[in-house]
């Protein structure tokens, strides 16, 4: 299939609906072309076929949009990572440095693609999660609401405001804050009438750094949640064997993820 065209059942996805990733290696803006491709008016065969990208000016200035977009959302994702220091009473390079500093952080873009269903009430867009990573700033569809947190019992319906970034925080924030910031469960559901776009921009900690709480916020009236540090890429590796289902994953890697006793 399409190198970064994935369909059918990931994380939940049970109506068709299409998913395209593109990863932008180091925080950088190399190789950030073809997350639009979804939206391009060259079939996937083209794209995945073609030794070198289309030459076509259209293209061009898609690539070109997608690269300045993608930038300042991570300028964006920075200057959050910094109001969330600060507010932790952290240095406010903390949490950018625990997810790579100038060395880089990692970062992803994803289309969602969510078509007209007959029957929502049968099926989910995305079965109910907490992102695994760092932040989330999603671009939702001004004209279709689709997405829905919990808040304690009951899923709550986020309407789309125009112009606007919903930010989801994700576990490893939940992790590196000691549990001060709880990572946002959440869902998407489809619709009857209308099909839905979303982008969504995830902002992660490379993946061989250690995740841990910071030292700052842990101490006799606050011991760790987390007792050992755990690389985002393990943490991945253990979500994707477990399958998206709500929190229990984050709430479960303070025994799960440990080191059995010594013999």
């Amino acid at each position: 299939g399409h190198p970064w065209r994935r369909q059918g059942n990931r994380r939940g996805l049970k109506t068709g609906a299409t998913s395209l990733d593109y990863l932008i290696k180091d925080g950088t803006r190399k190789n950030v072309a073809l997350i639009l491709a979804l939206l391009s008016p060259w079939p996937a065969t083209d794209l995945r076929d073609s030794p070198s990208p289309p030459t076509s000016p259209v293209w061009w200035l898609m690539r070109e949009a997608t690269e300045k977009y993608a930038c300042q959302l991570i300028s964006l994702c920075q200057v959050l990572l910094k109001a969330m220091s600060s507010s932790l009473g952290l240095e406010e390079d903390y949490l950018h440095n625990a997810f790579g500093g100038s060395d880089g952080i990692s970062a992803t873009m994803r289309v969602n693609y969510y078509p007209r269903c007959p029957q929502p009430e049968l099926t989910l867009g995305l079965s109910s999660h907490s992102d695994p990573g760092g932040i989330t700033l999603l671009l939702t569809d001004d004209n279709v609401e689709g997405t829905q947190v919990r808040k304690g019992d009951a899923w709550v319906t986020v309407q789309p405001v125009p112009g606007s970034f919903l930010v989801n925080v994700g576990d490893q924030i939940q992790i590196l804050s000691n549990g001060r910031y709880r990572s946002v469960e959440h869902r998407a559901l489809v619709n009857s009438d209308k099909e839905r776009f979303t982008i969504a921009f995830f902002c992660n900690p490379r993946g061989n750094l250690p995740v841990a709480p910071a030292s700052e916020l842990v101490g006799p009236g606050s011991p760790a949640l987390y007792q050992e540090a755990v690389t985002f890429s393990d943490y991945r590796k253990y979500i994707r064997t477990k399958g998206p289902s709500g929190k229990t994953q984050v709430q479960s890697i303070s025994s799960a993820m440990q080191p059995g006793p010594a013999a």
